[in-house]
């Protein structure tokens, strides 16, 4: 990867820290505005927006994309962006905006123009180029599934009926709108229906011929692999490119594009050398963004990943595995759990983008030789290439290293089905030879990963349910300082300045939530004979209700983890993780009976955590000591390569859920009110006040250690792992941040997460670099040297770093 380090001292700040926003009908651009003088004195460089594109009218999220060129109006228009433009620039800050090229909203056809064009003039439209859809399987008709019912019955009840709005000769179905295609307008409804470049289906029908988002009708991909598509939705960053304040993108989903390199080009084109460009881009452990993408990294799910699994107590892992093995009476690894829920994807909501992989892959234009007709052993052999592949996706055939990617891939699904190896090997080398293919199958095997293991198999094998991120590695447990280590000197030498994420609007839960899940793991013996005592005692309860066991465990460390929480905020999250789940109800056939059960478990446990209960010891120990791991975590975040990112509302102690609980607005008052109480001292005085003024103000400490050493935190810095000798070596992090090609560092940083008490903390040492060191988090320690025994910090706080007198 070629990292774009000529963004530093440019025509933006020098990236200290991002603070990501999220933009809403009811917070704009001009809510933005009366932030920032808050960020500026918390340290951040760059304000981080949510998509700022015109999307459907209401949409709190904006991933729904009606029109790429305008500035969406709900938050104040073009006019409004360049004003926050404009008073970014006055406070030395930069603004980074979050794009999304893969997909648009067809939710109301008549908002998207290109979609409305591609249904009225069918194939021959301009707006073909925009969207993926195989003409070959309808006749040259669009399958819009959106309708309730079947068209016969629809037709019948008078549901549908013809009519001229702003855009012309429609058909009207409710609040929906479709285009009549020139000259059917004078035909009866029923004439008219069938001549039309679209047909529209019962949504409960299989049959697709347009590329979605995953598995979203209403979210449809686009084409930015055609250049005059790519841009007409990059407008917006092309006009913002010319304004000082203008600091970069962030690239939603880009495993969906079909040639992510070639765009990337012409967008760094676009933006210029001088900014970021971010993608968000799950990465496989050991896996490297290709080195040919002119991008500075991603946006930071792998930090998550590496960071938390560096600070779970490594003891958890057996009794938490197998307490979860023999209540649920499930056996199988998280792989195995993966493999499955995606096979199950791919035989449903998928099915028809595997389906068309196989008409490609086996037709006339292929092998002029091929059976027309794709039978089942020719689509099974690309189900076990997928199965088998251990990332969201290859990068062929510009990346060449992706093929010893596919290589084992195949090994391993012939290991895995002996039976079809000759099919297998045939289906890999079509991925390697025909790019057409090769297309098909890399856009359908992220898709797959995403929706069969980040959508469903983290809501199924849950032994603790933290460590099932985005991005995560649920089926690993602990990896040891030197692994974390190997990692951040990666990170340094191949995406020094890419996001360092926390929490995201995309989290399955936020970092206080993942820190008290870490906190439950000191206690995994306990926890572990607890959960199989109450569902002992409540199995009565349990199985009256229909229950899934995962789901009452997964419950009861939600309530430890995530409280305090509302009874209408459990049961909807509980309720969306059974539907993600898929086995006792799902988004496409809700059972409202077992929904209904949820929410009862939801009240009763609600009510067990505010009593004088087990339970609700667990919850207390957990907040406890989750601000331990809360603040190692920031500090981690805060110093090690990369840039790191804030999400709103960070600041308090913010337990929130998946989306869209994790969009709901912060108090900004209240954020204010705790930056200025926990910088009103020092550190180690916020901690002794209230342990979540200690996470605020090793914040603002970190920031400004950052914008004091720039040269040890940038793009050229060094980072060097410092050895630690004792009992708690392998539960501490220690290394030192310095300037280019330095070996002797600025700062040295260290964490240890667990609690003092009753530790051999003493026997903990470190050798510090040579020189003096003074504490930048607890000023009484006064300057140290030479070698430094836990026991002179750790009953303070769970992290120290030192600057060098």
């Amino acid at each position: 990867m070629s990292a774009h380090r000529s963004i530093v001292g440019r025509c933006v700040p020098e990236p200290v820290s991002t603070y990501r926003l999220q933009l809403t009908p009811t917070f704009g651009f001009a809510d933005v505005i009366e932030q920032l003088d808050h960020l500026a004195q918390l340290g951040v460089s760059h304000a981080y927006l949510s998509p700022v594109a015109e999307a459907v009218p209401g949409s709190t999220h904006g991933y729904d994309v009606v029109d790429h060129g305008n500035v969406r109006s709900e938050f104040g228009g073009e006019s409004g962006l360049l004003a926050l433009l404009d008073a970014a620039t006055e406070r030395g800050m930069g603004v980074i905006i979050d794009h999304v090229p893969n997909h648009v909203s067809v939710a109301l056809p008549h908002l998207n123009a290109p979609w409305w064009a591609l249904l009225r003039d069918g194939p021959a439209s301009d707006a073909d180029r925009w969207f993926d859809v195989d003409w070959d399987l309808t006749q040259g008709r669009v399958i819009v599934p959106q309708l309730g019912d079947r068209l016969e019955r629809v037709i019948a009840d008078g549901q549908l009926e013809m009519a001229v709005g702003d855009l012309g000769p429609e058909l009207r179905y409710g609040p929906l709108r479709y285009p009549l295609a020139a000259g059917t307008e004078q035909l009866s409804l029923a004439e008219a229906i069938e001549h039309q470049h679209y047909t529209l289906t019962f949504w409960r029908d299989p049959a697709r011929n347009v590329r979605r988002f995953f598995t979203i009708d209403e979210l449809v991909a686009v084409r930015v692999e055609h250049a005059e598509v790519a841009s007409a939705v990059d407008a917006v960053p092309r006009r913002l490119a010319g304004h000082p304040a203008f600091a970069g993108v962030r690239v939603d989903h880009v495993d969906g594009l079909a040639d992510p390199r070639t765009y990337l080009t012409g967008l760094r084109e676009t933006i210029g050398d001088d900014r970021w460009l971010l993608v968000e881009k799950i990465v496989a452990e050991g896996e490297c963004l290709p080195r040919d993408w002119p991008v500075d990294g991603t946006t930071g799910y792998e930090h998550i990943r590496v960071t938390e699994h560096a600070l779970v107590d490594p003891r958890a892992e057996g009794p938490l595995v197998s307490a979860w093995r023999q209540l649920t009476t499930d056996a199988r690894t998280f792989a195995q759990q993966s493999s499955d829920a995606r096979r199950e994807v791919l035989d449903a909501g998928l099915r028809p983008d595997l389906e068309r992989l196989g008409r490609v892959a086996y037709s006339p234009e292929v092998d002029p030789e091929v059976d027309p007709e794709v039978d089942e052993v020719s689509i099974g052999a690309f189900v076990e290439l997928t199965l088998a592949l251990d990332r969201y996706r290859t990068y062929l055939p510009e990346d060449r290293a992706s093929d010893a990617v596919v290589d084992e891939a195949t090994a391993s699904a012939c290991v895995a089905r002996p039976d079809l190896r000759n099919d297998i090997e045939h289906a890999a080398q079509l991925v390697r030879t025909v790019p057409a293919v090769a297309t098909r199958w890399q856009q359908l095997t992220s898709a797959t990963m995403a929706k069969g293991a980040e959508d469903c198999a983290y809501y199924r094998y849950l032994p603790l349910a933290g460590l099932c991120e985005v991005g995560g590695s649920p089926g690993q447990f602990a990896i040891s300082p030197p692994m974390f280590h190997a990692y951040q000197l990666q990170a340094q030498r191949s995406a020094p300045m890419a996001m360092l994420a926390g929490t995201t609007h995309d989290t399955k839960r936020s970092e206080h939530v993942r820190a008290r899940a870490l906190g439950l793991a000191e206690r995994a013996d306990a926890w572990a004979e607890f959960v199989a005592t109450w569902m002992t005692t409540h199995r009565e309860s349990i199985d009256r209700r229909h229950i899934a066991r995962e789901r009452v465990i997964h419950a009861l460390e939600t309530v430890v983890t995530a409280t305090p929480l509302t009874p209408e905020r459990l049961t909807d999250y509980l309720v969306k993780a059974g539907r993600e789940a898929e086995l006792r109800t799902s988004w496409t056939d809700p059972d409202n009976n077992y929904e209904g059960s949820l929410a009862e478990l939801a009240a009763e446990l609600l009510d067990e955590a505010a009593g004088d209960s087990p339970l609700a010891g667990f919850v207390a120990s957990s907040v406890s000591a989750g601000w331990r791991y809360a603040v190692a975590e920031r500090t981690v975040r805060l110093s090690v390569p990369g840039v790191p990112d804030l999400y709103q509302g960070s600041l308090s102690p913010m337990v929130s859920l998946v989306d869209p609980d994790n969009r709901r607005p912060p108090n900004w008052a209240e954020e204010r009110a705790r930056l200025a109480r926990a910088t009103s001292g020092d550190v180690f005085g916020a901690w002794v006040d209230a342990p979540d003024l200690g996470v605020v103000a090793v914040t603002a400490a970190m920031l400004s250690v950052r914008r004091r050493h720039l040269g040890a935190f940038g793009a050229t810095a060094s980072y060097i792992p410092i050895d630690v000798y004792g009992p708690l070596a392998e539960r501490t992090l220690a290394f030192g941040r310095g300037r280019s090609g330095s070996d002797a560092p600025d700062v040295v940083v260290m964490v240890c997460p667990v609690d003092p008490a009753g530790t051999a903390d003493d026997l903990t040492t470190v050798d510090l670099p040579l020189g003096s060191w003074r504490s930048v988090l607890d000023t009484e320690l006064g300057i140290v040297k030479g070698t430094l025994a836990h026991a002179t910090w750790l009953s303070r706080l769970p992290a120290l770093v030192l600057e060098r007198d």
